[in-house]
């Protein structure tokens, strides 16, 4: 039995494309909308999990 903790990696918190070294607003604004979709990623995937365990441990 895996738990959300352990299913969680250290990909799931990599934010270093949030401190690229570039003067476009562009590209800002690009980094910011896919942490926000990783962030909405990371939260189904947390939900499903969640999900599932109730479904079997309950």
């Amino acid at each position: 039995m895996q738990t959300l903790q352990d299913m969680l990696t250290v990909e799931d918190f990599d934010v270093s494309d949030a401190f690229q070294h570039s003067r476009s607003t562009e590209s800002i604004k690009s980094v910011a909308s896919e942490s926000y979709m990783s962030k909405l990623n990371i939260a189904k995937r947390r939900a499903n999990q969640q999900e599932t365990e109730v479904f079997y441990f309950t």
